[in-house]
């Protein structure tokens, strides 16, 4: 399943790779196969882009195959891209 993801000429979106994809692997400790899927779950705008539903499962998966400053890093990233300001620059 995950073939066809890396092999397409268009960016994956989020209704592309089922939910279900992300916990297997990361159960099983596979690291790399967990960042590509969780890749393209997030899609091509990354972290700020990504469907709220989306963004958790892949921060929960990073998390459990040890990765859990990049999870904190995507997710500060979603939530700065809404952050509001205050006119500073």
């Amino acid at each position: 399943m995950l073939a066809p993801l890396l092999l397409s000429t268009t960016p994956a979106k989020a209704q592309d790779v089922e939910r279900s994809e992300l916990p297997p692997p990361a159960d099983a400790g596979e690291v790399g196969r967990t960042v590509l899927i969780a890749a393209s779950v997030l899609g091509p705008k990354g972290a700020k882009g990504a469907h709220l539903i989306a963004l958790g499962d892949s921060l929960r998966a990073l998390k459990r195959v040890g990765l859990d400053a990049e999870a904190r890093r995507l997710g500060f990233e979603a939530l700065y891209a809404y952050w509001p300001s205050r006119g500073k620059a």
